[in-house]
């Protein structure tokens, strides 16, 4: 397989702390899969393996904005985690340094 990195990127979608750390809301839920499958240090092998060829990477966390909470239809997946408080942030994640 070649690829042409002009048109390749790695593309990760939701590396949250809920998921990925025993620090997470939903630990109890995943953590034993997410261990069993080395799942973060995988994650850490293909983002060093994109900057050893210089790959495009684009991560797209989750942020919940302060209006979805107040969904009018959500679903029963929807209500267990805004129960929980998955995804609560502060603010949205950006590049600047704190």
């Amino acid at each position: 397989m070649v690829l042409d990195l002009k048109r390749t990127a790695l593309v990760v979608t939701d590396p949250q702390i809920d998921f990925l750390s025993p620090d997470g809301v939903t630990w109890g839920v995943v953590g034993a899969s997410v261990t069993e499958h080395n799942t973060v240090a995988n994650l850490g092998r293909l983002f060093d393996a994109a900057k050893n060829i210089d790959m495009t990477v684009a991560v797209s966390p989750h942020y919940y904005y302060p209006t979805d909470k107040g969904w009018k239809f959500e679903g029963a997946l929807e209500k267990m985690m805004h129960k929980i408080g998955m995804f609560n942030r502060e603010s949205p994640y950006t590049m600047e340094p704190h």
